[in-house]
């Protein structure tokens, strides 16, 4: 997501798919002709549109089911592990890729739908309110091995020419991503609560941790 802020010199907006049941229309005529030749999923019986593969695809009648993403994104929150909280994240991501339909739901064309890029931006978000949850709760969110691990292409500058992911090129780089990547969101809420709210309204406990050192967060 940070490498296509770079790209377009701005930040990308995001879908609250838990309070916004209606798919954004925007950006609705880009064309991809990097996709010709792909095969449609079109046919006899399927929802998807066949003909011109260059074309965004999407169902007929799109509903999303913002209750059951409300439900599922709740329970994610109230994970204190980065390990519970990556797992039961997944089900509503999944979820809204499967309710999109066509190529939202083929991962090898998902990128080619403009909407892939508002609901990432979204689970985006809700991994910082995850984390500031986890700050609140006074409990670190522990780097796995894998999170060592570089993401290719984004280490090679072969493929990469843009410094901030260039050097920034691990998993365990996103956590701290005012940092590292210079944005931070202007709030964090989830159904209109706050992190602190939403710990009261779930009585959890939260602890006393002395607060974050301010960031760059100049793009």
């Amino acid at each position: 997501m940070v490498q296509m802020e770079e790209v377009l010199g701005q930040a990308l907006p995001y879908w609250d798919w838990t309070e916004d049941g209606q798919v954004p229309q925007l950006w609705e005529d880009v064309r991809a002709p990097i996709r010709e030749g792909h095969q449609s999923l079109g046919g006899q019986g399927s929802q998807c549109p066949p003909g011109d593969v260059t074309a965004v695809r999407r169902a007929q009648g799109i509903r999303i089911n913002v209750e059951s993403l409300q439900r599922a994104t709740r329970t994610a929150f109230l994970k204190t592990t980065f390990e519970e909280f990556s797992d039961q994240i997944s089900a509503p991501h999944n979820e809204l890729h499967v309710s999109v339909n066509c190529d939202m739901r083929d991962i090898t064309t998902a990128g080619y739908d403009p909407v892939f890029y508002l609901h990432h931006a979204y689970v985006d978000r809700q991994f910082a309110f995850w984390q500031e949850l986890q700050r609140l709760r006074g409990l670190d969110s522990p780097r796995l091995a894998r999170h060592s691990v570089a993401l290719r292409p984004f280490d090679s500058r072969l493929f990469n020419d843009k410094q901030k992911t260039l050097e920034n090129n691990l998993g365990s780089d996103t956590f701290d991503y005012r940092a590292n990547y210079c944005y931070e969101y202007d709030d964090l809420t989830f159904m209109g609560m706050t992190p602190e709210e939403f710990l009261q309204e779930n009585q959890q406990p939260s602890f006393s941790v002395p607060s974050q050192g301010s960031f760059d967060t100049t793009s």
